[in-house]
């Protein structure tokens, strides 16, 4: 059995560095909105009516692809594209150097917009791919347009969620002094224990810190992990801790190591 796979339909408008997503009719994530701005990333819920607040998707912004190239770290392979919306492209492969996919852009020659991208997944294999199929550059677009129009909404923002947890239970461990920002923090069923998932994201990629209340089920965490590059464990108060990233184990083990208390 192949892996499992999903298709969905999104309405983007773009001014700027603002981002915002909508989802038409029909689709399973209907009235939610996103919001995508260089500070922050804004996700709307309307049936909890939360605007779950972020920091910005980093693999979404060139600046990342940018930091990778500045160090050395990936490789370009420009060749011809297809004709997507009407539009001929340039087909450009991005890998890291040891070959892993890290993403292929579809760019319009004339001006630069990116009308296909496909992301690569852990160890390099291709985990999504979004692809323009009408566009609009002539749309009236103004800042209204990338606010949240509903003024009662509840802000819950990542720490939020994190001292939530550590308040049932879970032991007040976190990453600090990285160069990464808390992305989001939730509880979930892990095996027969409750498991707290911190996610950070950065530059560098993305991590997860996973702490089980009683021992890791290793059967389970082989599923989680892997589509990762590398997991760093270790028992901790009682408990058990996992820190998984698409990155050297070296590299890890030093992020691991700038955790608190």
């Amino acid at each position: 059995m192949g892996p499992r796979t999903h298709s969905f339909t999104e309405q983007t408008a773009q001014r700027g560095p603002w981002l915002r997503i909508d989802y038409p009719v029909g689709e399973r994530n209907y009235g939610q909105v996103i919001i995508e701005s260089p500070r922050e990333s804004r996700h709307y819920l309307p049936e909890a009516r939360q605007i779950r607040v972020g920091p910005p998707r980093i693999e979404l912004r060139l600046e990342k692809i940018v930091f990778l190239a500045n160090r050395g770290e990936v490789r370009f392979t420009v060749a011809e594209g297809e004709t997507l919306a009407g539009s001929a492209t340039k087909k450009v492969t991005i890998n890291h150097v040891d070959g892993r996919l890290f993403q292929t852009l579809w760019i319009s020659p004339s001006n630069g917009f990116i009308f296909k991208r496909e992301f690569g997944g852990g160890r390099g294999r291709p985990k999504a791919v979004f692809t323009y199929q009408k566009v609009d550059f002539d749309a009236q677009l103004s800042p209204s347009d990338f606010e949240i129009d509903d003024a009662k909404a509840e802000i819950v923002r990542p720490e939020d969620e994190l001292q939530k947890a550590f308040r049932q239970g879970f032991a007040a461990v976190r990453l600090e002094r990285i160069p990464f920002r808390l992305e989001s923090a939730h509880v979930m069923t892990f095996g027969r224990s409750k498991a707290l998932v911190q996610t950070y994201a950065g530059m560098e990629g993305r991590l997860s810190l996973f702490q089980v209340l009683d021992d890791l089920d290793e059967k389970r965490m082989q599923r989680f992990t892997k589509d990762w590059g590398a997991v760093v464990a270790w028992k901790q108060g009682g408990k058990s801790f996992a820190l998984l990233g698409d990155m050297p184990e070296a590299r890890l083990r030093q992020l691991a190591s700038n955790r608190t208390p």
